[in-house]
């Protein structure tokens, strides 16, 4: 009983949401909005495909502010999705681009619905959850950009290739957690955590040369914290002692 309850009342949001974004993409159909957007995206771009990665994500925010994951995708979908496939992206890797960040909308600040509703929760400031959101997430922010340089990361391609290429950018992931929160076996300093972070770049791009540069600067890393580079501690008993008599 309880779950024919709860499940019309579930549906309720989601089907208001659905009908919203439903009159959205057809006024955007019926209107040419759509593609007048994607349009401007390729002009201001000038045709420079990482401008125009840069500045699908900033729409894809701004469209998906406020909204469910389902109708920021469709609504981001429908109007910046046809202007990467006009330049020359797998439609494949231009839709899982739009969708990754249409997830994130909803931690990315200003309108950071989930990152809100969990300061609530916590009772704490807003923009600290928003931007511990950002952070926690940031492997979320690159990889979408590794879907258009690398589409093995989507299955495409030789086995082989796809899974090197999976197993490079879970590496590189983890190094990329790594660097931000200052962590590699112990508490890192920042030389190290910029190292790791550059391996991380390295290594979620497909790509043998990136995967080599990505491969040393983490070799580096491991290598300093195992010797305590940077965290040398210095025992002073000795000296204390001797003072004291």
């Amino acid at each position: 009983v309880e779950s024919l309850e709860g499940g019309p009342k579930g549906v309720l949001e989601v089907a208001a949401t659905c009908a919203c974004a439903g009159i959205i993409i057809g006024v955007m159909a019926l209107t040419g909005l759509g593609m007048r957007i994607s349009n401007m995206l390729i002009a201001l771009s000038g045709g420079f495909l990482p401008l125009a990665l840069f500045l699908t994500m900033i729409v894809s925010f701004i469209l998906g502010m406020g909204l469910p994951t389902t109708a920021s995708y469709v609504i981001a979908a429908s109007t910046i999705a046809p202007a990467l496939t006009q330049m020359g992206v797998p439609p494949l890797a231009a839709h899982m681009f739009i969708f990754y960040f249409a997830c994130l909308s909803a931690i990315t600040p200003p309108v950071a619905l989930a990152a809100f509703a969990a300061a609530g929760i916590a009772q704490t400031g807003l923009w600290g959850v928003g931007l511990c959101a950002v952070n926690i997430a940031a492997a979320g922010y690159v990889i979408p950009y590794m879907f258009i340089y690398g589409p093995s990361l989507l299955m495409i391609g030789d086995w082989g290739e796809i899974v090197y290429s999976l197993i490079t950018a879970c590496i590189g992931t983890i190094c990329l957690a790594g660097g931000l929160q200052g962590w590699m076996f112990k508490s890192i300093k920042w030389p190290q955590r910029i190292l790791l972070i550059i391996a991380a770049l390295g290594l979620i791009k497909p790509g043998v040369v990136t995967d080599i540069v990505g491969a040393i600067c983490l070799i580096a890393v491991i290598v300093m914290v195992k010797i305590g580079y940077y965290q040398k501690e210095i025992d002073l008993s000795p000296s204390l002692e001797l003072g004291a008599k």
